[in-house]
């Protein structure tokens, strides 16, 4: 068994999740009957209380898992849930002895619970396999199982910026479509039908508007959430995106007169990647607004409906590239934090950005745009 004591909780303490982490420690504190839900993600109370790490492998790390990607996810259970201090065991869903650790770990033969630990071991599974921990992209992840919402819980700090940004959007386009005089109530219906269950009535009005059965307008209200996340998300790397092209574009320079010139394969294809995601990203993102105006100024709900309703299956491809280009700028940054003067130098650089473009490329087959190559409206 993998341990590090102690393992510094505090810095992960989210109470929810976010691209890179998901708390369910902190959720437990953040809802504290959730300890008693009949619909809990794992089946294990220890599982129920871990903590989910998006993690970029280490060069002595790669020996531990069994996998071809740099991006795994790291499983961290807390020694004391109650006490963050007292450390945690930790180790790597891709690690090849991940269910023998497990039965360590939770002190539990699998051979007496066989059931209970399978259907874990899956979970644990499927997580793996998400790009990252975005909660629409996680509640997509269990369209078969009927788990309790508060486990897809945005992290506090995030999601009180994201509803100033949904406000902010809804009070955008409404003003765009129907005329600053008309819309004063108009961003405050459409947001409270969004985050605010209970508004029965704007709800109604908004279904009906949509044309829609209840069932698929819950479906409905799921993807438009879901895809105002995703804009949200755009906004935040944009910035971020524009600082790392920049050193890209130093680093270029200094590597020009370097023997060999180690940085031009990885410096190419990373740029490509960022623009083949970012384009797929940005004609989403096109389309939404189009469809949106069209809803709002024209009322048809045609285009509208069925964007919606479509959402969360692409939830898988736009958290995709939300998350490798998330995961470039983050990771970028933190080196460049680790450095006194804060910039990056041609040498650590040709450690960095080969394992960065192996990150961020997309596979050969999935470059086609996505709103191209799906039909979507």
């Amino acid at each position: 068994m993998f341990s590090r004591r102690p393992y510094d909780l505090k810095n992960l303490m989210r109470g929810g999740s976010t691209p890179r982490v998901l708390d369910l420690c902190g959720l437990h504190k953040r809802f504290p009957d959730l300890a008693q839900t009949p619909n809990p993600l794992f089946r294990h109370r220890g599982l129920n209380r871990c903590f989910l790490i998006k993690h970029n492998l280490r060069r002595n790390e790669r020996s531990l898992v069994r996998s071809g990607r740099n991006i795994v996810t790291k499983l961290v259970m807390p020694i004391d849930p109650k006490d963050p201090g007292a450390g945690a065991f930790w180790t790597f869903i891709e690690a090849p002895n991940l269910e023998a650790w497990l039965e360590e770990a939770l002190g539990r033969d699998r051979n007496l619970y066989e059931e209970e630990f399978s259907e874990d071991v899956r979970t644990l599974s499927r997580l793996k396999s998400a790009p990252a921990f975005d909660p629409f992209l996680l509640e997509a992840l269990f369209p078969e199982r009927e788990l309790d919402p508060r486990y897809f819980t945005m992290a506090k700090a995030d999601e009180a910026e994201f509803k100033m940004f949904a406000a902010r959007h809804m009070a955008d386009i409404s003003a765009k479509a129907l005329g600053e005089s008309t819309t004063r109530k108009r961003p405050e219906r459409l947001a409270a039908v969004l985050f605010n269950a209970k508004s029965h009535a704007q709800r109604e009005d908004l279904r009906n508007a949509l044309r829609m059965d209840p069932e698929d307008f819950t479906v409905g209200v799921f993807g438009w959430k879901g895809l105002l996340y995703y804009l949200w998300r755009m906004n935040i790397i944009t910035e971020e995106l524009a600082s790392f092209l920049r050193d890209l574009a130093r680093l270029e320079k200094e590597d020009g007169s370097a023997p060999f010139r180690p940085l031009a394969a990885p410096i190419s294809r990373i740029r490509r990647s960022i623009r083949l995601r970012w384009e797929d990203l940005k004609a989403g993102r096109e389309n939404y607004y189009r469809v949106v105006s069209a809803f709002l100024d024209d009322g048809d709900p045609i285009a509208m409906r069925m964007l919606l309703l479509k959402a969360p299956n692409l939830f898988s491809r736009i958290g995709d590239d939300v998350a490798a280009l998330t995961h470039l700028t983050t990771y970028w940054n933190y080196w460049r934090r680790q450095r006194g003067e804060g910039v990056i130098r041609h040498e650590m650089a040709t450690t960095l950005l080969p394992d960065l473009a192996g990150d961020i490329a997309r596979d050969l087959d999935d470059d086609m745009p996505l709103y191209h190559s799906r039909g979507v409206a």
